[in-house]
Order: structure tokens, then sequence, then C-alpha cells
């Protein structure tokens, strides 16, 4: 433990990682929790809650595509990153 605590202390960066992993496994555990009462009554909707739930996702996958490079190349990668783990 001695030489993990060393490291740490020399490799700030790797702790910001961690902070951030940390992070965002909270919201992912805290998003699936919230989100499966809600998307309960789509699925019992049968195939057309289903339809509707995914054709959200690929509008909101397609609508990223076309925004996201922009905003990596103005804010730059570092800062895009920070901001993407903490939404």
């Amino acid at each position: 433990m001695r030489e993990g605590f060393g490291f740490l202390r020399q490799n700030s960066h790797v702790v910001m990682l961690g902070m951030s992993w940390a992070l965002f496994l909270g919201a992912m555990l805290t998003g699936v929790v919230v989100t499966a009462p809600l998307s309960d009554k789509v699925f019992h909707a049968g195939a057309v809650g289903y339809g509707w739930l995914n054709a959200g996702w690929g509008c909101g996958a397609f609508l990223t595509v076309l925004y996201a490079p922009q905003v990596i190349a103005k804010i730059g990668t570092r800062r895009a990153i920070a901001i993407s783990t903490e939404c």
C-alpha cells in the first residue's frame, strides 16, 4: 500500500482519472435505477413502444454526430472529455 500511495502522490493525473471514473459509474448506476421504471411503460406498449424508444436513441446518436466534432474542436479535447464525464 505504501508503494501505491507513493505512486498516486507522484501521478496526480491517475487520481483524477480514477475520480472521473468513479463519478461516471455513479451516474450510470443512478441512470439505470431512475430510467427503469420510466422505460417500463414504453416496453409494455409492445413493438410500437419499443420502436419509439429505438427511434429516440437513434435520433439522439445521429444529432450528436452532427454537432460533437465542432464542439470538441472549439473547446479542446481535454475540456470535452471533462464535460462528457460530468454529464
